[in-house]
């Protein structure tokens, strides 16, 4: 084989390796923001744009390294049956979504009409709504807005193309309604999780229940960091053994 051809062969593999590795880096990364994230109090309405519908995408790793500063929240979404706990932004921007579940529309009473939350679904299943398709019918949904905490039981879990609207309509008695892509990589599906409220409590007693949770999926996030770390350590070391065996190979056959 010439050395041109060998040259080739080299860089399509390391094409391939750098392939692999990058979803590792943008996971890795984002993993790292999330956990050092500082949250605010912050229950400001900004209305809804046509345009955020395209915000459910995978995100870029651009947007990933830009995200700084603190994230407003204005309550939390509890699934216990599938042990994710999310915070809630009224705000729906890139960096929010990032990091919490956002409330679609803000400026809708929960008691009476269609909560529409949405969240990215990420190869990380322990993130954001990665897991959200393990939901089944009979499953609780737990939405603590205003000092209330709103019990929902899931009625719906379904697939659908993304130009259908129609679960984000208002509706005529409170409903729960949440949103993300059928899997972690592009696609034109959504998943849709509806449920419908049963119960209503004050949330004092659950807001007790939910900061521990949080605590604790924000320590499992951090071990998912060193997981990241050592992969992607771990690629790095193998193409250099590698690259540095090619090129020794390469200088004893040079007469």
């Amino acid at each position: 084989m010439s050395k041109k051809i060998k040259k080739v062969v080299w860089g399509l593999w390391m094409f391939g390796v750098i392939l692999i590795l990058f979803p590792i880096l943008k996971m890795g990364i984002l993993v790292e923001k999330t956990a050092s994230t500082n949250w605010t109090y912050d229950t400001t309405i900004i209305p809804y744009l046509d345009e955020t519908e395209e915000a459910l995408a995978p995100p870029e790793l651009t947007d990933i390294i830009k995200m700084e500063g603190a994230v407003p929240y204005a309550g939390v979404l509890n699934i216990p049956g599938i042990q994710i706990t999310l915070p809630i932004s009224f705000a729906f921007t890139d960096k929010n979504l990032l990091v919490s579940a956002v409330s679609l529309f803000p400026e809708r009473d929960v008691k009476t009409s269609n909560t529409v939350l949405m969240g990215h679904h990420l190869s990380e299943k322990d993130v954001l709504f990665g897991k959200l398709n393990r939901v089944k019918v009979g499953d609780s949904l737990l939405l603590t807005l205003n000092n209330q905490t709103y019990h929902y039981v899931v009625e719906t879990v379904q697939i659908i193309k993304e130009t259908d609207i129609t679960w984000l309509e208002p509706t005529e008695e409170s409903a729960l309604t949440l949103v993300t892509c059928d899997q972690p990589t592009y696609t034109d599906q959504r998943l849709v999780v509806r449920g419908t409220l049963k119960k209503e409590e004050n949330a004092m007693e659950e807001w007790q229940r939910t900061v521990p949770k949080i605590m604790r999926q924000s320590t499992i996030i951090k071990k998912k960091i060193v997981k990241y770390r050592l992969i992607f350590i771990a690629g790095l070391v193998f193409i250099s053994i590698v690259s540095w065996q090619l090129f020794k190979n390469e200088s004893v056959k040079t007469p």
